[in-house]
């Protein structure tokens, strides 16, 4: 599949647009990459928000927070590193 420079430029501002509510940025360099950098939380967050759980359960807004909490407190009790790996 082609895809144009200025297609692909478009599209990665919208994503960027999207996960900037979840304290998430798309980083790249020329010809090198682009990825994903955040704390891991929040990218976990986006995956099983997005992906899963409106999926399943749409905009339960009190299930989310209790979803948020979860991954807070299991963030802090097993201290997993704040910032993803890449």
């Amino acid at each position: 599949m082609i895809v144009s420079r200025t297609t692909l430029n478009s599209d990665i501002k919208k994503l960027n647009d999207i996960i900037s509510s979840y304290n998430l940025v798309i980083k790249g360099k020329p010809n090198t990459g682009i990825k994903v950098v955040g704390l891991e939380k929040d990218i976990r967050i986006f995956i099983f928000r997005k992906y899963f759980f409106n999926y399943m359960y749409k905009e339960d807004i009190f299930l989310i927070k209790m979803i948020i909490c979860f991954f807070d407190e299991t963030f802090e009790k097993y201290k997993i590193d704040k910032q993803a790996k890449s």
